[in-house]
């Protein structure tokens, strides 16, 4: 069987509209790709059971994994007992030649023994314990090689042999026209039960990339995800969200270096370096810095200044919106803001862009409300540090620093105080 292409594929999916006639011979013919499928995976374990039995593949094991001997020693034992994708083949071509021939091309009978060629491979290589047959009723798909023999789609209608067979399309659905005017590289049929019927639906195997919708744009961020049977925590460099969901990716490693088991029920973290957050907030901002399975401590430790606030307010966020969903009843994955750090909801007055126009009075507070979009208040281009003016306001927690090296924004606290 030819390789297929590596070119990246998608999956469009029709509903098909079927007779009480088409239906026979679909189900007539699964019955049958399921026989062909079964003898084909009967004689490739038969195959393998004899390999097995060899000395050979005892004596190429001892050898190094790299050495040419080895490889050599395997391709033979494969050739002595006929173990190969295109024997299986030539194997399902002699079945065909039966009643089975009459229902099967000889494209879906390479492709339905290449499945089974595969199913007993797993065994072979011990990565699977035994073989299933398919019972009855139970092949419920079959596909061809390509889109010029065998099941194929042409003009908007699955041809199978004599058999023709109407699609239900929706011409005003972008996603399904997006697979009709891209390049199909082959089709395949599948059998869905549902009520005590059969259902049957094309998959068109398309060569590009699927349909993206305008509204799921694709973003450049790292993000880190903790998911639980509960809640999901998303944390990224600009924004985190934390809401309800269902397992639990806890990586239970601070920046710092050190480890620590928590039990599930303890849902806030807080250790001796000064972090104190929700524990999958937490742990979805450390998922940002884990490259090849090891967490990266140092630029964990380096950007958490920034992400501190962010999480923060993405805690109480999701607090107060599930406590007004669900009418003051609040997950308790969720967890419990300490009083030291909730946070006073701003109301932002205006913004401007000279630090000129800022304007505190005596109690402290901001009367215009300003900043946006200053760098580098400190002299050489190091991390941002705050006028003296605003130093008070930001150290008693009524100013929020917003992308830290970018902005600080003045906010009026007092009307939500």
């Amino acid at each position: 069987m030819a390789r297929r292409s590596a070119s990246p594929s998608f999956i469009t999916e029709i509903p098909l509209q079927t007779s009480l006639v088409e239906e026979k011979v679909l189900l007539s013919r699964l019955e049958a790709g399921r026989q062909l499928y079964n003898a084909c995976l009967g004689e490739a374990m038969r195959r393998v059971r004899l390999m097995r039995q060899s000395k050979l593949p005892k004596k190429a094991r001892k050898l190094p994994k790299d050495s040419k001997e080895r490889t050599s020693l395997f391709k033979f034992v494969n050739q002595q007992y006929c173990y190969s994708e295109y024997a299986l083949h030539s194997y399902a071509k002699h079945i065909r030649a039966s009643w089975i021939g009459e229902h099967i091309d000889a494209n879906t009978a390479q492709t339905l023994a290449t499945r089974a060629f595969t199913a007993s491979q797993k065994v072979l290589f011990g990565k699977a314990r035994r073989v299933r047959f398919k019972g009855k009723n139970q092949l419920d798909s079959v596909e061809g090689k390509s889109n010029k023999q065998g099941i194929r789609w042409k003009n908007e209608r699955v041809i199978w042999s004599q058999l023709e067979i109407t699609p239900l399309i929706t011409k005003n659905d972008p996603v399904i026209l997006h697979g009709l005017n891209s390049k199909i590289k082959y089709v395949r049929l599948v059998r869905r039960k549902m009520n005590g019927k059969n259902r049957f639906y094309v998959q068109l195997v398309c060569e590009g990339f699927p349909y993206q919708k305008t509204i799921n744009f694709s973003g450049n961020e790292t993000i880190g995800l903790d998911l639980g049977p509960s809640t999901i925590a998303i944390v990224g460099k600009t924004q985190a969200k934390l809401t309800e969901f269902a397992p639990e990716l806890d990586l239970n490693q601070k920046y710092s270096g050190a480890r620590e088991k928590k039990p599930l029920s303890q849902r806030v973290h807080s250790c001796n370096c000064g972090v104190i957050s929700q524990r999958d907030l937490y742990s979805a901002y450390l998922a940002r810095f884990v490259d090849d399975n090891r967490l990266q401590a140092d630029l964990a430790q380096k950007a958490w200044s920034g992400a501190e606030l962010l999480l923060r307010t993405a805690w109480q966020q999701a607090i107060e919106q599930t406590n007004q969903q669900l009418d003051g009843r609040v997950p308790s994955s969720f967890g419990k803001i300490p009083p030291e750090l909730e946070l006073v909801v701003p109301k932002v007055i205006g913004t401007t862009e000279s630090l000129d126009d800022v304007s505190i009075s005596n109690d402290g507070e901001s009367q215009i409300k300003v900043v946006n979009q200053f760098t580098n208040h400190a002299s050489g281009g190091g991390c941002y540090e705050p006028p003296p003016c605003l130093e008070r306001l930001i150290r008693s927690g009524r100013l929020q620093l917003l992308r830290p090296n970018l902005a600080i924004m003045v906010l009026d606290c007092r009307d939500s105080a």
